[in-house]
């Protein structure tokens, strides 16, 4: 479920789509537009192309479970379109138009896992961080080992409102469940060194995050003498 992820990210936005349009746009951006225009089966296609393009690889896997679900009457297809607009509109830069037809396709299917999180990317974007730890709370009860919804929610928690114990709990979680994701032990360190300081264990997530590859806030740290 982890769609455009994770600083408080993305979405997409199109009310017609003729080849002209699409003609310039990558396999990725055609099965958001086809999908969001009604036309599943050939957004299907297209996601299934865009599974070559390693930088799509992963938000074209989770467009395709949500096509799925739709073919196969998991939700109604209306909930897909719905769910594809907004992407649309939030990556257009419309994030009130995006966050209602979110909560349109919540409405309609209550227990539409990623319906809830791409909205709480939407609030967090919104500065509306309450409401965004709520629409995260609402995937991890849905799906208990989501991830990036723990991970965003503790960017909510520490980011919007400050409560880093709750973040730390979060990104805890996190790297619990999965202990490769980078971006979470990184963002366990900056709530360490926001919550009260402890250079030992903010220096220690850092490390690790650059061991797998996300190295920026440890260098800037060992610049400034914070970390050895």
């Amino acid at each position: 479920m982890k769609y455009y992820l994770i600083l408080f990210i993305l979405v997409f936005s199109l009310t017609a789509c003729s080849d002209d349009m699409l003609s310039d746009s990558s396999s990725y951006e055609q099965g958001i537009a086809l999908a969001a225009a009604g036309n599943l089966n050939k957004a299907e296609a297209a996601f299934r192309e865009a599974l070559n393009d390693e930088a799509d690889k992963n938000a074209a896997e989770q467009s395709l479970a949500v096509i799925r679900e739709s073919l196969s009457q998991n939700i109604q297809s209306q909930v897909a379109v719905d769910f594809f607009k907004g992407i649309q509109y939030g990556n257009n830069g419309e994030p009130e138009l995006a966050f209602s037809y979110f909560s349109k396709a919540i409405k309609t299917a209550p227990d539409f896992a990623n319906a809830y999180y791409e909205r709480g990317i939407i609030n967090g974007r919104l500065n509306l961080y309450k409401k965004a730890v709520g629409d995260f709370t609402k995937v991890i009860e849905l799906n208990p080992d989501d991830v990036a919804a723990f991970n965003n929610r503790g960017l909510a928690r520490a980011r919007g409102l400050k409560k880093y114990d709750e973040a730390i709990a979060d990104f805890s979680k996190a790297v619990e469940l999965d202990p490769q994701f980078a971006e979470a032990y990184d963002n366990r360190g900056i709530a360490y060194r926001m919550a009260g300081n402890d250079k030992v264990k903010a220096c220690a997530d850092w490390k690790k995050a650059c061991d797998l590859n996300r190295c920026d806030s440890y260098n800037l740290a060992r610049q400034n003498g914070y970390c050895q």
